[in-house]
C-alpha cells in the first residue's frame, strides 16, 4: 500500500459523506474517487467533498490501482455485488451495515477474501451504541 491508505467509495450517500468527512482528519487515510450509479451524484458528491475523481462505473473504481479499500454504502441489495467485485479485484472492502442481505452470501464474500488475502469488514461504530456506555460504567 501508498504512504496513506487510499479509498474508493461506492454509494454517494449521507454515509458516505459523513465517512469522507471522518477521512479528512486522518493523516494516514485519503479518498481518492467515488461511482454511483448516477453520474450527476458522483460529480456533485466530489465536488462538495473534494474528491479528486468521479470514476464512471463501480468497476472502473475496483479495477483502480490508486485505490486500496473500497468503501460500500449503496442500498442493501446492492452491497453483496459490489463487495464481491471488489475482492475479485484484489481490494480490500469496508461496507456498511448489514454486511449483506444473507448469510450465505457473507460466507461467500469471508472466504473469497480470505483466500485472496484480503480483509472485508462491516463499518459499525459500536463505541457509541448505548450499551457500550452502560458497560464502561459498570467496570
Amino acid at each position: 500500500m501508498a504512504d496513506k491508505i487510499r479509498y474508493g467509495i461506492i454509494g454517494a450517500t449521507v454515509q458516505a459523506s459523513k465517512f469522507v468527512e471522518a477521512l479528512n482528519l486522518s493523516a494516514n487515510s485519503v479518498v481518492v474517487g467515488i461511482a454511483d450509479g448516477r453520474q450527476a451524484l458522483s460529480r456533485k458528491f466530489a465536488t462538495e467533498l473534494d474528491v479528486p475523481h468521479v470514476y464512471a462505473s463501480y468497476s472502473q473504481l475496483c479495477q483502480s490501482s490508486e485505490v486500496d479499500i473500497v468503501y460500500i454504502t449503496v442500498e442493501n441489495k446492492e452491497r453483496y455485488d459490489c463487495a464481491k467485485l471488489a475482492l475479485k479485484n484484489g481490494k480490500n472492502v469496508l461496507l456498511e451495515s448489514p454486511f449483506t442481505r444473507h448469510r450465505v452470501g457473507a460466507g461467500e464474500l469471508f472466504q473469497l477474501a480470505a483466500k485472496k488475502k484480503l480483509f472485508i469488514m462491516e463499518a459499525q461504530s459500536a463505541l457509541f451504541l448505548p450499551i457500550i456506555k452502560k458497560s464502561q460504567r459498570t467496570t
